[in-house]
């Protein structure tokens, strides 16, 4: 039980910080070839954060099997 509690808090952890990080990103006022940038990363970010989400589910998925099966 105590991994799952220490995957939840490493989780959200990455959640929070990506998307912080995305956020940054799409408050650019930039022009030109550094707006492409900044959108480039403003997706990388994005995409980082919804792996974690996607990780999350998963590993609430397996929290409810592993607790039906004891």
């Amino acid at each position: 039980m105590r991994k799952f509690v220490i995957f939840y808090t490493l989780d959200v952890i990455w959640i929070v910080f990506f998307l912080s990080l995305a956020i940054m990103k799409n408050l650019s006022t930039q022009t030109g070839l550094l707006a492409i940038e900044d959108l480039g990363r403003f997706v990388l970010f994005s995409v980082l954060c919804f792996v974690g989400i996607i990780a999350f589910v998963i590993v609430v998925i397996i929290q409810l099997v592993y607790m039906k099966k004891k």
